[in-house]
């Protein structure tokens, strides 16, 4: 063991001084000198590589980075300014390739924590992607209003924006698309993704109406040509619709939705099964039909039928469209599990004491290994902001 610890310190010195001292920090905080697996001890070699590290969702940063307040003397320290409308803002890390962390075997996220005032103000989660269907087109509506998958362009028209004032709750949401009723939507140029023809696919959303009268168009890939589709509400007939333009078909089942409720929307289809969920429960029978689903050439549009009429009054958040696959084919309960979106694992951190550093401890000995050996993304996010306060956060790191 005295070989073994001598061998350390001597990779430890060749460090930089401040990389040294944080190592050090970690291990003899672990209590097992190969335990400690570091997640962000916040060393970076400038300011501004600090500052591209975590990403914030507000378009005024929350973070920046502290050399006077900190944990390890000579290190950085992630400095939150949570001003009274920062509330369920967060900051984001995301890790790609050989950054990605893999914490099977462990049982405790620990992190050394400062702020201004005391509570539960503060929440952290780690996010796990290995398991999630990303489809072939995901518009999350988080910070931006873009695909996931980096595919395809999304254009708002109008005054459609992100909006913070509404959002489902699920896949860590924190905003969602805002459209007005009357001239809002989004435009994606036209793509092989979307052209079904007779194989499975599955389109969902999930929808909270400013007002769900008339007719209102969640999806529509047509823009009046002969071939494509397009998903609609036709609230005085009370159906929720699939059109399969130049075919004369319409598969449709009885849906009454409410005002100022989110729901999720699901539409698939597995063979020749067609089949309508709303919040995991499927609407009515199966339709059985061989139709087939033809090809257009036009720019897909959400929230507005031939950029002219029906348009969607409300918010759509995680809008995915799924081709060669059918997610769902029985009854499910709406969970970020059973709706293929990544592993979100949540811990608060607890403030005891004002403006002295405390070490938090996260046990997540609960968590599968499946759920937590492909962390990508780690967050901070605000959930008390009633008053001006700072928090500060140094040496992160599992054992």
């Amino acid at each position: 063991m005295k070989k073994l610890f001598g061998i350390l310190l001597s990779s430890i010195l060749s460090l930089t001084p401040k990389k040294a001292l944080a190592w050090g920090v970690a291990i003899i905080a672990a209590g097992v000198i190969s335990a400690a697996l570091e997640i962000d001890y916040m060393e970076y070699a400038t300011d501004g590589a600090a500052q591209s590290a975590w990403v914030s969702s507000d378009t005024t940063p929350l973070q920046s980075y502290s050399e006077s307040t900190i944990k390890t003397q000579g290190s950085y320290a992630l400095k939150l300014e949570a001003t009274t409308d920062a509330l369920n803002e967060t900051v984001t890390k995301t890790l790609t390739g050989g950054d990605i962390l893999d914490l099977t075997g462990k049982n405790t996220i620990k992190l050394d924590a400062r702020s201004t005032g005391t509570g539960s103000n503060l929440e952290m989660n780690i996010r796990d992607s290995g398991n999630e269907n990303s489809g072939n087109l995901f518009i999350e509506a988080e910070t931006d209003i873009t695909d996931k998958n980096g595919t395809h362009t999304i254009t708002p028209v109008g005054t459609a924006a992100l909006s913070k004032a509404q959002f489902s709750g699920y896949n860590n949401s924190i905003a969602s698309v805002l459209l007005d009723g009357n001239s809002d939507y989004l435009t994606v140029p036209d793509h092989v993704d979307w052209y079904f023809n007779t194989g499975n696919f599955t389109v969902d959303f999930f929808v909270y109406f400013g007002d769900a009268t008339g007719e209102r168009t969640f999806i529509d890939g047509t823009q009046g040509v002969t071939a494509g589709w397009l998903v609609d509400l036709n609230v005085t007939a009370g159906e929720l619709r699939l059109y399969v333009i130049g075919t004369g078909s319409v598969i449709s089942k009885a849906w009454a939705p409410s005002n100022s409720t989110w729901y999720h929307v699901a539409l698939i289809r597995t063979g020749n099964d067609f089949k309508f969920f709303i919040d995991g429960t499927q609407l009515g029978t199966t339709v059985n039909t061989s139709v087939t689903i033809g090809d257009s050439t036009e720019i897909l549009q959400i929230g507005c039928l031939n950029s002219a009429s029906r348009f969607l009054n409300g918010y759509l958040d995680n809008i995915r469209i799924t081709k060669g696959t059918a997610l769902w084919t029985s009854n499910f309960t709406p969970s970020d599990t059973t709706l293929l979106y990544p592993k979100y694992q949540t811990h608060t951190i607890n403030i005891s004491s004002a403006d002295t550093y405390q070490t938090d401890s996260w046990d997540i000995s609960g968590v599968a290994d499946a759920d937590k050996n492909a962390i990508d993304q780690i967050q901070l996010k605000v959930l008390n902001a009633g008053s001006a306060r700072d928090f500060y956060l140094d040496n992160i790191y599992a054992e």
